[in-house]
C-alpha cells in the first residue's frame, strides 16, 4: 500500500489524510488481476490515507454514493457521507482472486485507540481529523456489511490495522 498510495508519495506540506485516497493501490490490484495474478498479499502499512479503502475500491468499480444518490470521491473525508454502497460494477475478477491483508498492527478500526485516531497524526492530520475519520469510519462499517455481506471480519472489523484493512471499502473475497 505504500508504494501506491503511501505517506512518501505526498509532499509533507500537501498531506492530508482526510482528502488522500487509496486509488492507486486498487490501480495495483487491477493490474495485477490484468496479469493473472489470483493470490494477493497486501501490506497496509505507511498509507497516507485514511479513507477505508473507499479509493481502492473505487478504481475496482465500486461506487459510494451519499443520501442524494450522487457519487462521492473516495477519501476518509467522505466516510460518514456514505449512504449506500454499489457493487454492480466491481470488477467481476474479484470473485475468483484471495486478497489477504497484512499488517503489524491490531488497532481497532475506530474509538480512542482507532486507526484514524492514532496513525491520522502521522499522515499530517490533527486529532480533529483524526477523530472525524474515525467517526466516519463508524458511519461506514454497517454500510460496507450491508453492501458486501462478507462477515469474514476477524473481531468484528476491530482489529487489524482497521483503516484500510477493513477490507477495502467492501471488495469481496478480502480476507486474512
Amino acid at each position: 500500500m505504500a508504494a501506491a498510495s503511501g505517506l512518501m508519495l505526498v509532499a509533507p506540506e500537501k498531506r492530508n489524510p482526510l482528502l488522500a485516497s487509496s486509488f492507486g493501490t486498487g490501480e495495483l490490484i487491477r493490474h495485477a488481476l490484468d496479469n493473472g495474478i489470483r493470490h494477493i498479499i497486501l501490506g497496509i502499512g505507511g498509507s497516507a490515507t485514511v479513507d477505508g479503502g473507499m479509493g481502492m475500491a473505487q478504481a475496482l468499480g465500486v461506487r459510494f454514493l451519499d443520501a442524494d444518490g450522487q457519487v462521492l470521491a473516495a477519501n476518509g473525508g467522505n466516510l460518514a457521507r456514505v449512504a449506500s454502497i454499489e457493487m454492480d460494477e466491481c470488477d467481476p475478477r474479484l470473485a475468483n482472486c484471495h486478497i489477504e491483508v497484512a499488517c503489524d498492527v491490531d488497532n481497532p478500526l475506530v474509538g480512542p485507540r482507532g486507526a484514524a485516531a492514532v496513525f491520522g497524526p502521522q499522515k499530517r492530520g490533527n486529532a480533529g481529523n483524526g477523530r472525524r475519520a474515525g467517526t466516519g469510519a463508524a458511519k461506514f462499517r454497517p454500510r460496507f456489511t450491508t453492501a458486501n455481506g462478507n462477515q469474514r471480519l476477524p473481531d468484528g472489523g476491530r482489529r487489524r490495522g482497521g483503516r484500510d484493512g477493513y477490507c477495502g471499502g467492501g471488495i469481496p473475497q478480502c480476507g486474512y
